[in-house]
């Protein structure tokens, strides 16, 4: 009897140490995701519910890994454990429909985001993603009045800023977008996507001096980001600076060969030029590369008018 009270026992502590390691790996996963090394999170994740695998929680973080790696149907079955077991669970249905909205399953992302809400209207997480979910349907309208409504709930998302600038830029309404920028720059100051993006309003309304002061500080810190110099280069070219301008794009387009608009800003140049053959080849390398459905008929209509 005392050998089996003591096996008992034993079997007991050892089932404490598990969940306690099992929740310490699970915070080292959740820390990894939060940093996007995505591999590291998916192992530490799997150690946590090899040693537990009674904790939602841990479903709930493997099919957020999951998604951030493209594995939907992992992240699928992962938020089927979650739901099955906390059916009232907020983060796993904004998370089922963002999800859905990724594969273009836009009325069941919508009815999940609908559970979402149905169960706390005030947590911005379910309006900014709707905001996102409208905005992959192009429809700007309806994402801005989202992410209008998350940023009403938290002034200092700055996620729900970047998107709603984003979403401002393509309905055409760079001013707007300018505002959200600086509002992130407000709240914080070495957000360099940020800045990046409003140089890039800045050439939108011909501001080219603004324009330069931004890229000028960007570039003296990251003089190799493909974005960076695809943009400074133009800018360089529209104050005068033709040449560093085109060398810059180059080197640009020699580090992301596929960035469709670096070859909007040749294509102007060469125009700008008169280089009628070069424009042409600029343009129709933007095109192949997908400028178009990225953003919109520019190239097109240089190409009808240059390229007969």
């Amino acid at each position: 009897m005392r050998h089996l009270l003591l096996l008992c026992l034993y079997g007991l502590i050892q089932s404490v140490y598990a969940q306690s390691d099992a929740a310490a790996l699970a915070k080292e996963a959740n820390d990894s995701l939060r940093t996007k090394n995505f591999a590291a999170a998916l192992a530490l994740i799997n150690r946590s519910i090899d040693l537990d695998n009674s904790v939602s929680e841990s479903y709930y973080i493997r099919a957020s890994i999951k998604a951030h790696m493209e594995d939907r149907k992992g992240a699928h079955k992962d938020l089927d454990k979650v739901l099955k077991a906390h059916p009232e669970h907020y983060g796993a249905w904004v998370n089922r429909g963002n999800l859905y909205a990724s594969e273009g399953r836009f009325d069941e992302a919508f009815a999940a985001f609908d559970k979402a809400e149905a169960l706390d209207s005030s947590h911005p997480a379910v309006f900014l993603n709707r905001g996102i979910a409208f905005y992959k349907m192009k429809h700007y309208d309806a994402a801005l009045l989202y992410y209008s409504k998350a940023i009403s709930l938290n002034p200092d998302d700055l996620m729900a800023y970047h998107f709603r600038a984003e979403c401002h830029n393509y309905a055409g309404n760079p001013d707007l977008a300018m505002t959200d920028l600086e509002n992130i720059i407000r709240l914080d100051s070495n957000d360099w996507a940020a800045k990046t993006n409003l140089g890039f309003c800045y050439i939108t309304k011909e501001r080219y001096q603004d324009a330069a002061v931004i890229y000028q500080m960007l570039y003296s810190k990251n003089s190799s980001n493909p974005y960076i110099l695809s943009n400074y280069g133009y800018v360089k070219h529209m104050l005068g600076q033709t040449e560093q301008g085109l060398e810059m794009i180059n080197k640009s387009l020699f580090m992301m060969p596929g960035n469709a608009y670096a070859y909007k800003y040749l294509a102007l140049i060469f125009v700008a030029q008169n280089d009628k053959a070069k424009a042409c080849e600029a343009i129709e390398k933007g095109l192949k590369l997908g400028y178009t459905a990225a953003y919109g008929q520019e190239l097109l209509t240089l190409k009808q008018t240059h390229c007969p």
